[in-house]
């Protein structure tokens, strides 16, 4: 009796090891940002998704979490090919990305959050393929308007927007590439923000426009952060006002 109930066990636990991973996610996870060298991770029933912040239904009840502290999401039962996208991408691996997106086909009773994870992840590793130089850039806009235009609300919306404007930058489309880091700079988080100024700004001087510009680079030296990438930023807002100020004839400001 006892070897049999072990053996019944046994069975089981291969059975389950078998199954696929997303078969035995019950949960939506959502792992934020490293804080303090840390990082943790909240499971639950994602339940609202907006541009600025989702909200989780969890044991403790409904949480809400800004998008700009999410690192990654995985959906309860996902399919793999997803999660290896995802993975990828993140990490860089554009091209491996587009393989494992490349035949994945979602039901049509999908979650929209799913199906906007799918298209987001698609849009995003052809954008940055194309940003590479080993792309089609006016195939990946398209790719990308089509998937702003369809999911306003999606968490991935002002991730989208910015790379919009990148595309736009290496187009010469600065005009484009100014209103869609203008939409950028409607993030509620400072750090967005002044992303968004210090892109317009680098647009505006590559319209010529370098009065302009200095207003911009400036308005990103007055915003106060003092992490490592918000010095960087406006590292680089000093350095683009001194090459406007060279070409307004300002050299002894420039220097």
């Amino acid at each position: 009796m006892i070897r049999c109930f072990i053996r019944r066990r046994s069975i089981i636990a291969v059975l389950l090891l078998l199954l696929p991973v997303s078969e035995l996610v019950a949960q939506d996870t959502i792992t934020l940002q490293r804080r303090d060298r840390r990082s943790s991770k909240v499971l639950g029933t994602i339940n609202e998704v907006r541009p600025s912040q989702v909200v989780v239904s969890t044991a403790a009840g409904n949480r809400t979490i800004a998008v700009n502290e999410i690192l990654r999401i995985n959906l309860a039962g996902e399919p793999a090919a997803l999660r290896q996208a995802r993975t990828a991408a993140l990490s860089g691996q554009y091209e491996q990305a587009l393989q494992q997106l490349q035949d994945l086909q979602l039901d049509p009773d999908a979650r929209d959050v799913l199906r906007q994870e799918v298209e987001y992840y698609r849009a995003e590793a052809a954008a940055n393929l194309a940003l590479q130089g080993n792309g089609d850039t006016n195939a990946a806009v398209r790719q990308l308007l089509e998937f702003v235009r369809k999911n306003r609300e999606s968490m991935h919306f002002y991730s989208a927007v910015r790379l919009l404007g990148d595309l736009a930058v290496a187009l010469g489309s600065y005009q484009n590439a100014t209103r869609y880091y203008q939409e950028l700079g409607k993030a509620p988080w400072p750090e967005a923000q002044l992303l968004a100024t210090v892109l317009e700004g680098q647009s505006l001087r590559g319209q010529g426009a370098y009065q302009e510009a200095v207003d911009k680079f400036d308005e990103a030296l007055t915003i106060s952060l003092s992490d490592a990438e918000a010095i960087r930023q406006q590292t680089l807002a000093l350095i683009g006002k001194a090459s406007c100020l060279a070409e307004l004839g300002k050299t002894d400001e420039a220097e």
